[in-house]
């Protein structure tokens, strides 16, 4: 099922609702006690079979039903004719998704999942979508206890109004201030023949198409967004020493300026106006990393303690949420071994820095994201891969003319042969012209990339290389255009 489109409404919530919200906490508190200490859901369970079923398959119990069931003599005798029994149903499901959260996040017995702010979560069958005009007006009918009811007659100012409210109801979010709705869309979603994949990193992320496109999209601003961030909450922390309960205030304040900056330009840069991501991306079925023990896995040894706060500002799981929302034909690759072996025929690589990878068999070395890419959009290209086998190259799921034309646009140089398995450096496997004086914008350690590419082609879509050789076009003495001088040996495939 696709994740729900969510349409907030903001105004004010009836004084019934209202002295209904501290009851439906108490009762989704009550039901988390419950199921911590049955442990539902840890242990399937499943439905006696009917005396003339004779197949010898039971049915399973959802989590939500057992905790719902262990948990309904307790809600009759304390809010019998209060409430209708659905609201049972709603806060056991409300309940065990925060159980099965607390659960995936380690399962911390010092912080149990618990409601503290005031929320009621209704599911479908508590309320009913009376009207919904295309202006956005809308009548909902929420159902209070058997034969009661409360209306409410509001106006949605959202601009995907009229697309999403003619799917699926789904859920109703009650809170102080407004309320949220959700519509699913339950279509299914067909594979498209085209296939896409990227690679995110810190400053940038990169799209490899099946068609032999790349595309680079930079996040460097969102980087600086949380550089500027840290350094604030540094310079708090360091001169409010004295007065760590100020200090924690002033950083919880900032702390949450910083995060819904970093969304918001999330989302302009995945579906804003001026979005490079989802043209590219339009028709095509998306290959999504699998990020999700990469950063346990990193700080699992004490030599990833230094990147503790690096990796806490890693925006991979926001930017996965938003661009999977916004383009559901999706599914997650596995990404272990992408920057070890090359896409191109298995063998492995070696990383001259640390964002180039060299390849003695390809004698080439690529630029480490874009070559990452590559690897990704193998991985998701059918056929689906089968556990113990070896990965399938580019040469066995792509035609040889995209397959030559995504090594082009990935590697940075070629190296000689007789650099190949000599562990030669980087810089030695490079023509010395890269790195004569004339050249002022060869070698820039603050790049993400690095190196300048050999021809105008290779800069298609770096948005850093291009800047570097517009900024040292635009210095006096250089009003033609830069061209690296490479001998015509060197660049034969």
């Amino acid at each position: 099922m696709n994740e729900p489109d969510i349409i907030p409404w903001n105004g004010r919530i009836p004084d019934k609702l209202l002295r209904m919200l501290p009851d439906y906490m108490d009762i989704v508190n009550h039901l988390l006690a419950l199921g911590l200490y049955k442990k539902v859901g840890l242990e399937v369970h499943y439905y006696p079979l009917a005396p003339d079923d004779d197949s010898g398959k039971p049915k399973p119990i959802p989590p939500d039903r057992e905790l719902r069931d262990l948990a309904k003599a307790w809600f009759i005798k304390h809010y019998k004719g209060r409430y209708k029994v659905h609201y049972l149903d709603s806060a056991a499901s409300f309940a065990m998704q925060l159980i099965k959260s607390w659960r995936s996040n380690g399962g911390d017995i010092t912080a149990v999942p618990h409601l503290r702010k005031p929320i009621a979560r209704l599911n479908n069958d508590l309320y009913t979508v009376q009207r919904a005009e295309a202006d956005g007006t809308m009548r909902i009918r929420i159902t209070w206890a058997p034969r009661e009811y409360v209306v409410m007659d509001i106006k949605v100012n959202h601009r995907h109004f009229a697309e999403w409210s003619q799917n699926r109801a789904g859920a109703l979010v009650i809170l102080p201030d407004g309320l949220r709705l959700c519509f699913t869309d339950d279509a299914p979603v067909k594979r498209s023949a085209r296939t896409v994949a990227y690679d995110f990193n810190f400053k940038r992320v990169v799209f490899a198409r099946s068609d032999g496109q790349q595309k680079e999209v930079d996040l460097s601003d969102v980087m600086a967004i949380q550089q500027r961030h840290k350094a604030k909450r540094e310079s708090i922390q360091r001169t409010m020493s004295h007065n760590p309960a100020k200090a924690e205030r002033l950083v919880a304040k900032t702390r949450g300026r910083e995060q819904d900056r970093v969304k918001d330009l999330l989302h302009k840069k995945v579906h804003g106006q001026n979005s490079e991501i989802l043209p590219f991306i339009e028709g095509c079925h998306l290959g999504v990393e699998d990020l999700s023990k990469v950063t346990k896995d990193v700080l699992k040894d004490d030599h990833g303690r230094k990147f503790n706060a690096k990796m806490s500002s890693w925006v991979h799981g926001a930017f996965e949420s938003i661009i999977v929302h916004h383009h559901p034909d999706s599914e997650p690759y596995y990404t272990r071994g992408t920057s070890r072996f090359c896409p191109f025929d298995n063998s492995p690589l070696t990383h001259p820095s640390w964002k180039t990878s060299r390849c003695p068999k390809c004698e080439r070395v690529f630029d480490r994201d874009w070559l990452e890419s590559v690897s990704g959009l193998v991985r998701t290209m059918p056929p689906r891969h089968k556990k113990g086998q070896p990965w399938k190259t580019a040469g066995q799921v792509l035609p040889e003319t995209v397959v030559e034309q995504l090594r082009q646009q990935s590697s940075i140089l070629p190296i000689t042969p007789t650099d190949v398995g000599t562990g030669t450096s980087l810089k030695a496997a490079m023509p010395s012209s890269l790195f004569a004086p004339s050249v002022p914008s060869a070698v820039q350690p603050q790049s993400d990339i690095g190196i300048v590419r050999c021809d105008d082609a290779m800069l298609e879509n770096r948005n850093d290389a291009v800047a570097n050789q517009q900024g040292a076009m635009n210095k006096p003495g250089h009003d033609a255009k830069i061209v690296v001088e490479v001998r015509h040996e060197r660049i034969s495939t």
